[in-house]
């Protein structure tokens, strides 16, 4: 003998199959995450063997997995890496186009995206010969970076990207007299002062 069916029963069936559906929309997530986890493991693999062996096909490698990643929760994941690769390949029109894309609010400091920015369009004008662009663009990143550090003065992590940015366009000795003069100022540490102008000693462009 058949049961009538109840509104209970039909709404069980629903819940089943709804659940059902969120469980499988949750469980291609996760194996989707766990893909681009093995790719951009992979990705950093070949970048290591590029430093190690210093063979380009490493980096061309790199590359192509870490353009396979397309998992939107990978999105800044990957900007170290890639933006590393990029600069190595001197692909910086790619590069302007990538941090173009990103949402500068996304990451931890808000003068991250412009910095990168600026850096890829200063090379690429310098890859025309162009200085004039060149030094306007670093002098944009660099006032990210400064307006930034109005707003943080004891971040002794920016001052430092602040320094090593203004050396990829400004004279050493120049650099290295700004640093003299903080220690006058006395706003950090002699010996984080010194570690910096170590850092500026050893730093090449």
């Amino acid at each position: 003998m058949d049961f009538p069916k109840t509104i209970g029963d039909n709404n069980m069936k629903i819940n089943i199959i709804f659940y059902s559906f969120l469980f499988f929309l949750f469980s291609c997530k996760v194996e989707k995450d766990s893909n681009c986890n093995v790719l951009l493991r992979k990705a950093k693999e070949n970048l290591n063997s590029f430093y190690d062996k210093n063979d380009a096909n490493y980096l061309i490698a790199s590359k192509i997995y870490l353009d396979s990643i397309n998992c939107n929760s990978f999105k800044y994941k990957i900007f170290n890496t890639k933006t590393t690769i990029l600069f190595l390949l001197k692909d910086y029109k790619e590069g302007i186009q990538y941090v173009s894309s990103l949402d500068s609010t996304a990451f931890d400091k808000n003068y991250i995206k412009s910095m990168y920015l600026n850096r890829f369009k200063a090379l690429e004008s310098e890859s025309r010969s162009d200085t004039i662009h060149r030094n306007q663009y670093y002098n944009e990143g660099l006032s990210a970076i400064r307006l930034y550090m109005n707003e943080h003065p004891s971040d002794k992590e920016t001052l430092c990207e602040y320094y090593l940015f203004k050396m990829l366009f400004t004279d050493r000795t120049e650099v290295l007299r700004e640093v003299e003069l903080l220690k006058k100022q006395e706003m950090y540490e002699n010996e984080f002062l010194e570690v910096l102008i170590e850092t500026i000693n050893n730093f090449k462009k």
